[in-house]
Parts: C-alpha cells; structure tokens; sequence
C-alpha cells in the first residue's frame, strides 16, 4: 500500500504544474538594473500612513487621517541631456464610502535633484473625488509661456478603469515631458526651466485624505525603464519629500472643496 501511495504522489508530481513564485517589486535582475535594487531607492512614511513591498506589489494605505500615505523615491537620476522614459503599473479601487471628504490617489511623479529646487516638480494621479474616479496633474515650477506655475489640473478624460499604466517621456531636443496613463489621459509639460546637464529624480506613492484603504485597493506593480540610463548624478539627491510629493488625497480634496465652494 505504501507502494502504491509513493508511485501515485510521484505521478500526481509529474502531472501537477508548480506555482511561479512571483518576483520581488525591486528586482534586480542580476545586477544589469541596479536601480532596481531596493537599495537603489528611498523611502518615507507620513501622518500614519504607508508604503511597502510586499512580493512582487507596492501597497499603499491610508489610515483616515488627513493626508496620510507614502512615497518611494530614487536615489538615482535622469540627466536631461538625454531622453528617457519609464512606466509603471498601478492599481487603485478605493471609492467614497458614502463621505465625499474621502479623497485619495496613486502618484508617478520627477523632480530636480538640485536641492535649490526642492520645491519644483510634477506628478500625476490616479484617484478618486467627489464620489467618482479621475485623473489629475500637479506642478510647482516656474511660470512658462502658456504653463501656469502651479496645479492642478484634472483631466477632462473620465477613468473608467482601477487598473492601468502610469508613463513618463522625456524629449530632449524639445525639454518637454509626457506625463500620460492608459485610459487616454495625457499633458505635456515644458522642463525647459531645468538647467541643462541638469538631473531628476523619480517618486511613486500615493495616500489619501480622510480616506481608509489598505495594499490591496492601492498598489503598484512592474516599474521599468523603457529609455534612457539612470546614472547617480554628481551629488547624491535629496529625498523627493517637499508637500508636492508627500501629497495623497489634498490635490483631488482642492476639487471637492472648489466644487463645494460653488454649489
């Protein structure tokens, strides 16, 4: 009988496919992507909030506080020299539980490396307000032709989707920058304001503002550099902390609020 039971364990073993274990979010492939590795990049938790890897996901929650969440950001860089582009993955199905107050999103976002402009960048989201889902802008820069100094802006194009693609793009030539997400929401910023052989760095989190969510209503999957080489750029960044990048629901709650304002 114990034979028998041996051979058939054997056979179910042959037959049975195994289960892939999924890879770790900051993999780093052998070394041929260090700024994949986990020690490649930064990380803060704010008002209570979080932000972790867990398996192959970043998940993000918020506790119900006001302004709660988490950001990575790297500890690499982009020169502005070149052209680059990279992507991530983003999940986000948190709706208003019957309190229009609760706002929150999950951000992309770049900003200069140079510590004498920690207060200038952008980031795009995918969030929720007013009781539906929505995309948005926001910026702190100076004033361009035809670009305010600061957001946000919310895009006119509905997100219909909890799942999608956040992408950066970088032209060079024209120091222009493609914040866009699938779905169809997309804005072209002028980076023309950042010093050539200038370098930015990259942050991705999210939060929310008096909104409860835990990592499986908010998270991040596959970061991957589609163009260009993250270098370290000549004196080690500062974290991408300023209150544009630790901002998790207080953009989409500046819409409730404006909308509230007016009725």
């Amino acid at each position: 009988m114990k034979r028998f039971t041996l051979s058939v364990l054997m056979l179910l073993a042959l037959v049975v496919p195994s289960v892939a274990t999924a890879e770790p979010f900051f993999n780093d492939e052998g070394g041929t992507k260090p700024w994949m590795s986990a020690d490649a990049w930064g990380k803060e938790d704010y008002n209570g909030g979080t932000i972790n890897e867990i398996g192959d996901q970043l998940q993000v929650t918020s506790n119900g506080n006001d302004d709660t969440g988490g950001v990575y950001y790297s500890k690499w860089a982009f020169n502005m020299d070149s052209d680059f582009s990279f992507s991530v993955n983003y999940y986000y199905d948190h709706v208003n539980a019957g309190n229009l107050a609760e706002v929150g999103a999950l951000m992309i976002g770049v900003g200069p490396t140079d510590s004498d402009d920690r207060d200038d960048g952008i980031k795009m989201m995918a969030g929720n307000a007013n009781g539906g889902k929505a995309y948005a802008w926001d910026w702190r820069m100076p004033p361009m032709p035809g670009q305010p100094a600061e957001g946000p802006e919310f895009s006119t194009v509905p997100r219909i989707s909890d799942s999608g693609t956040f992408t950066v793009s970088y032209d060079a030539a024209l120091q222009k920058a493609t914040f866009a997400s699938t779905g169809g929401a997309s804005k072209i910023f002028d980076l023309s304001f950042i010093e050539p052989d200038s370098f930015v760095g990259v942050a991705i989190g999210g939060g929310g503002e008096w909104a409860t969510f835990n990592g499986s209503n908010a998270y991040f999957t596959n970061f991957s550099v589609t163009s260009g080489t993250p270098v370290a750029p000549p004196v080690a960044p500062e974290p991408i902390s300023s209150a544009l990048f630790l901002l998790g629901g207080g953009v989409l709650a500046a819409r409730r609020l404006k909308k509230n304002t007016k009725s």
